[in-house]
């Protein structure tokens, strides 16, 4: 009963985290289409969370909604993120209708139960303040429990972040269960505390920080190391209408246990391209964990483990308001170790009927080794989206 009860439990979790879905408000490939920096709708400068005027305003109201010809200032919703000057707030709703079909031959005790479940799967509140020319404040409280919280000084092309955040690695995709996020270790309770200068133009955007490193929960990093990431896109107009854009990123972070140290490196190239209707975006990471393993004989050795994460989305905009989307997942968590890769093929679409909502139907089905409870498992789901 219990090994039962903890499968059901445990599959829960999996399938309400598993399906935050493609969605494509604040997806990288708007981006990419426009070839625009993220913080053209977002206010932090890598994107995700609370919007800026400009994404809350002219984007959200005029030119995401579904229409075949422009929307006129008249008759688009009039609702502005500005509660007062210098302080503006936002929000982000996804509630999703699941339906999980399992299919892997494994036995009893370690199958995935079917289900048709109703999941709150986001619920994040922004307040942002422009204190002065140079000073702001961002908050941003999640239902999970995730939030970030930080103050930038800087005149906006550049800027010094400090606070509790989520260092700035590859693509900030809506999606967090993505295996290069949430796999490689940047989930939406990944944040950490530290500092970040950032600078952010038209063409390129570079962040550099440094952080505890301690892991989310910790308050105090007592190890006495520190972690460190960078961050570095550039972007801009090909020529005969295509998009482009590029970008590095890594992260190490050593930690200590008595006189062992363990190193925790990660680093990727991301991109993508837009020509048209058109848009490709792409990430490709490794992660690799290095440790002191004990030997029988005395002594220790030093152990290295390598995974290989990816990310592929084919998106194409259909109408002003509607998009498609096919996206390819690849998963290797140890590339010594045969029959532990996971492959994720993903198709969906994005409506957008009217201003500051989104419906998304999607399909998901996860390839790999028969002896994984996951292998075949196909995911639907239908996602109601309110922002602001």
């Amino acid at each position: 009963m219990t090994t039962t009860m903890s499968t059901v439990v445990t599959s829960a979790v999996f399938i309400a985290l598993s399906l935050t879905s493609t969605s494509v408000l604040a997806m990288p490939r708007f981006a990419v289409q426009q070839a625009a920096a993220c913080s053209l709708c977002h206010q932090n400068p890598t994107g995700g969370g609370g919007r800026t005027a400009y994404g809350s305003g002219l984007y959200s109201r005029l030119r995401l909604p579904l229409g075949t010809s422009e929307v006129t200032e008249e008759a688009a919703p009039a609702l502005l993120p500005e509660v007062s000057p210098g302080i503006s707030v936002g929000f982000d709703l996804r509630f999703g209708r699941v339906h999980t079909m399992p299919r892997a031959v494994v036995p009893e005790e370690r199958q995935i139960p079917s289900s048709r479940s109703m999941v709150m799967m986001q619920g994040d509140l922004y307040v942002m303040a422009k204190l002065n020319r140079m000073l702001s404040l961002y908050f941003d409280q999640g239902i999970n429990g995730s939030n970030e919280l930080f103050a930038a000084i800087g005149p906006g092309w550049w800027q010094l972040k400090a606070g509790r955040f989520l260092p700035a690695f590859g693509w900030r995709f809506p999606d967090h269960t993505l295996f290069v996020r949430e796999s490689l270790g940047f989930g939406p309770r990944e944040k950490d505390t530290g500092v970040s200068a950032v600078i952010d133009t038209p063409s390129f955007t570079v962040e550099v920080g440094a952080f505890n490193g301690a892991g989310a929960e910790a308050f105090l990093d007592v190890d006495g190391h520190t972690a460190f990431s960078a961050r570095a896109e550039a972007r801009g107009r090909l020529g005969t209408g295509a998009r482009g854009s590029i970008g590095l990123s890594g992260y190490q972070n050593d930690e200590a246990f008595g006189d062992k140290v363990s190193t925790d490196r990660r680093f990727g190239v991301f991109g993508g391209a837009a020509i048209g209707r058109l848009s490709y975006l792409f990430e490709l990471d490794v992660g690799e964990k290095t440790r002191d393993e004990a030997l029988e004989t005395g002594g220790s050795v030093r152990v290295t483990e390598r995974g290989l994460f990816a990310m592929n989305e084919l998106a194409l905009v259909l109408m002003r308001g509607v998009q498609l989307a096919a996206t390819w997942e690849h998963w290797d968590p140890n590339d010594e170790i045969s029959g532990d890769l996971t492959q994720r093929l993903g198709v969906g679409v994005n409506l957008f009927p009217t201003a500051f909502f989104e419906l998304e139907l999607a399909v998901k089905q996860t390839l790999a080794d028969p002896k994984n409870p996951r292998s075949n498992l196909v995911d639907m789901v239908v996602l109601l989206h309110a922002f602001f």
